[in-house]
């Protein structure tokens, strides 16, 4: 699983073939978690099927980010999808909801393998690999 937020903290995680399977399990799945705007800042993400936290700061895909404002290395947000959106997910491949980390921002979670999203992973898994590179020029400013 690999996540971007962009700068107006829409958030898009793509997952990976045997992702679902592991959340229907119960299982919590990691992903990195990269800040689109400034791709040197990376962190984490975390993905697990809970109906009693589906709407923390949303509705249906809750989300804790009492890690993620003001961290710039070792962020985190914790994403908890309830059985409605799960179903949807699983069934439609791409579903997304408005959450309120800040006003009007939507989270976005893709099982698909069409063009659109691959050229989305593409981009986040460029950033991943390019991560020390992105953080030199920045220092460099």
């Amino acid at each position: 699983m690999i996540a971007g937020v962009d700068s107006q903290t829409d958030i898009s995680v793509c997952f990976q073939e045997g992702d679902l399977t592991a959340i229907s399990k119960g299982k919590e799945i990691s992903g990195i978690l990269i800040r689109t705007s400034r791709p040197h800042e990376q962190g984490y993400i975390r993905v697990r099927h809970n109906n009693k936290r589906q709407n923390l700061n949303g509705f249906g895909i809750g989300i804790d980010d009492l890690r993620y404002w003001k961290i710039k290395k070792g962020f985190e947000l914790k994403v908890f999808i309830g059985n409605y959106y799960f179903d949807l997910l699983k069934e439609r491949g791409r579903i997304g909801t408005r959450h309120s980390l800040c006003d009007g921002s939507k989270i976005t979670l893709y099982n698909l393998n069409d063009f659109d999203t691959r050229n989305m992973i593409a981009d986040l898994e460029f950033y991943r690999d390019n991560q020390e590179n992105f953080r030199r020029k920045a220092q460099s400013k």
